[in-house]
């Protein structure tokens, strides 16, 4: 049996905020759903601890069709490392893409780095499927998510996508 080859991704960005508006960011739901293809993170965040991102009341569109429902995860894992505001690592479960809950686990790790007025927030998403749909649909994803994020954080608004 061969092994699968493995992918990993990483994605950089620069963001006029602190590292501890940043933190928060990643880290509140109420945050999370103005940035996150409207789901809400929900966790204590303390290591061991279990995470998802929730969908809202009706499920999410995408590409027109509604995936998951009221209070469905679409994704979810563990917190691994967690030191506020520099640090978050967590097990990665993409719940969305397999609904009969056999979805492959990577990690996800952001880093923050304060840089004067601007904070770099490095994501590093490591154990994925090198070559498969999923992770290139990951790696978009991450791009939009992080857009949305600098967008938000930046202005005070979401970033509107067609």
């Amino acid at each position: 049996m061969s092994e699968r080859k493995k992918y990993t991704h990483v994605y950089e960005i620069v963001i006029r905020t602190t590292p501890q508006k940043l933190w928060q960011a990643l880290t509140d739901g109420g945050m999370s759903q103005q940035y996150y293809f409207g789901t809400r993170i929900q966790s204590t965040f303390k290591v061991g601890a279990p995470y998802t991102y929730q969908y809202p009341d009706g499920g999410m569109m995408m590409n027109g069709n509604v995936l998951g429902s009221t209070g469905a995860a679409m994704i979810d894992g563990k917190v691994l490392v967690s030191d506020p505001p520099k640090k978050l690592v967590t097990t990665f479960r993409p719940l969305w893409a397999y609904p009969d809950g056999n979805a492959p686990l990577s990690t996800v790790t952001f880093e923050i780095e304060p840089q004067g007025d601007v904070c770099k927030l490095s994501l590093t998403h490591e154990d994925l499927e090198a070559d498969s749909p999923l992770t290139k649909g990951m790696v978009s994803g991450w791009a939009q998510i992080l857009s949305g994020l600098k967008t938000l954080l930046e202005t005070g608004e979401p970033m509107m996508t067609a």
